[in-house]
Order: structure tokens, then C-alpha cells, then sequence
């Protein structure tokens, strides 16, 4: 029971050992994570970009501790000198809480962003199971309808692939964005750039939920339609439901990079604030 509940089956060791490179009872645990590995890439275990995380981290941390430095500098000033700095003193400690904030952030970074990608894994699994997907597309390209309607659907399949391929980039380049967002957070006439590339990063990240749901009805659409009438109805309304899926992060990426929408704007402004 406990082999199973991974994926594993088999009585001994050997044939549990074989079931990791075939698909039995509906997939073993290895043939998830490569399905998966698309949707959520392990950015923890990819060795050349926690090495490139690495390389470039430490610009946060050198910031935090010259920072640091000048704090108590300053302090001893104060204390021992009895130098005043009026507004400048302000300035410097929030300008210490920023950094406070955005190290550990940083430091964090991988881990949080691959929580992101798992919470985002769940909420896809949870409203739209692989299966449905595949309903979609199996059905588009098999569809009575004529060659029109599976060509159609074909250019369709194409697109959303090329779109899953494109975002899977991103996340990697969102990795190193997370460094320089929070950096650019840190300082108050940088901040409202810092905000723009996180909520970025996570319009990224969730945008493949939003798709699932839209998959979702569309394949409702096909899997109900039974006499011909409504079976080619409801072949032209998944490919409408395909269509919305692909133009939707097309219309997201350009209503938050090239026409930011108010509430974006205000978004972004009460997160640069900050502390």
C-alpha cells in the first residue's frame, strides 16, 4: 500500500526497481515528476541555477552588510560624538529594515519561489486533472467535423505547448529577476520597479492556473456533446475555449507590462511604500 501511494508497485525490490522507468497502474512516481517537470520545474535541484542564484546573491548580502556598517557607524557617532544627522539617520534606518527584508527574501528565494510553483501545481491538479486536458485535445483532433475543425484544433495544441514552453523559460529568468527585484525594492526611488518585476513573477507563476480553469470548461463543452447537432457545437465551442486560453496570457503580459491596468498601478504602489 505505502508502493503504491508513490506510484511504486511490485512484490520485491527488483520489480519496484523496474517500475520506475514504465507507466504501470496509471504512472509510477517518476513518470509524475517528468509530466510535471514542465508545469513546476525543480529549480532546487538544477545545479547551474542555484549556482547562478549563488553568483548573484551576493550583491544583497554585501548591500546588507556595508549597511550594516554604516548603521553602526552612525551610531557610535552619535553616542560617543554626539554627531547629529537629522533626516539622513530616517533615511538610513529604513533604509536598514528594507534590506533587513529583501536579504532574507533573497536568501530564501529558491525555496519560496518553488513553493509558489507546487501551491500552483495543487490548484491546477485540484481543478482540472491531467485527464482533462487530454480530453480536450484527443477529442479535438479526432473530431468528426472535417479537417478544418482538426486542423484547427492541431494549430491550437501548438500554441499552448509553445506557450507552456515559453513561460517554463521564464521561471527560470524569474529566478534571477527575484534578486534584482527585491534589490531595486530596497531603495525607495527603485521600489515601484522592484514591485513591477515581482508581481511579474507571480503573474507568471499563476497564469498557468487561470488556463487550466479555461481548459477546463472547454473540455465541459466537448465531453457533453452527444448528438451531431451539439456534437459539432460543442467542437466549435472548445475551440472558441482554446482560443480564449491562448489569447488570455497574451492580453495578461500586455495589460501589465505595456498598459498597466489601475488596479496594477495601485498594486504596485502601496507595495513599494513598504515598510
Amino acid at each position: 500500500m505505502a508502493q503504491k501511494s508513490v506510484g511504486f508497485t511490485g512484490i520485491d525490490l527488483n520489480t519496484t526497481n523496474q517500475s520506475l522507468q514504465s507507466t504501470v497502474d496509471g504512472g509510477s512516481a517518476i513518470d509524475c515528476i517528468e509530466r510535471m517537470s514542465v508545469i513546476s520545474p525543480d529549480v532546487l535541484n538544477q545545479s547551474w541555477l542555484t549556482q547562478m542564484y549563488a553568483e548573484h546573491s551576493w550583491l544583497a548580502f554585501d548591500l546588507f552588510k556595508i549597511l550594516l556598517l554604516v548603521a553602526v557607524c552612525g551610531y557610535i557617532m552619535r553616542s560617543v560624538f554626539d554627531v547629529s544627522f537629522g533626516e539622513q539617520e530616517a533615511i538610513l534606518i529604513n533604509l536598514l529594515k528594507r534590506s533587513l527584508i529583501s536579504t532574507f527574501m533573497i536568501a530564501q528565494g529558491l525555496y519560496i519561489i518553488m513553493a509558489l510553483l507546487l501551491l500552483c501545481q495543487e490548484m491546477c491538479t485540484t481543478v482540472a486533472p491531467g485527464h482533462v486536458a487530454t480530453e480536450l485535445m484527443v477529442a479535438g483532433v479526432t473530431s468528426p467535423c472535417g479537417a478544418v475543425m482538426i486542423i484547427a484544433y492541431t494549430i491550437g495544441i501548438f500554441a499552448e505547448g509553445i506557450f507552456y514552453l515559453i513561460r517554463f523559460h521564464l521561471i527560470h529568468l524569474s529566478c534571477i529577476l527575484w534578486i534584482y527585484a527585491w534589490l531595486a525594492w530596497t531603495f525607495e526611488r527603485t521600489a515601484r520597479q522592484g514591485v513591477f518585476a515581482l508581481l511579474f513573477i507571480l503573474v507568471n507563476i499563476f497564469l498557468a492556473f487561470a488556463m487550466v480553469v479555461i481548459w477546463r470548461v472547454g473540455a465541459m463543452c466537448i465531453t457533453h456533446s452527444s448528438t451531431p447537432v451539439t456534437g459539432w457545437g460543442g467542437d466549435v465551442s472548445g475551440l472558441v475555449i482554446m482560443l480564449i486560453a491562448l489569447m488570455f496570457p497574451i492580453l495578461t503580459f500586455f495589460y501589465l507590462i505595456f498598459n498597466p491596468l489601475p488596479a496594477v498601478q495601485r498594486i504596485t504602489y502601496i507595495a513599494a511604500k513598504g515598510v
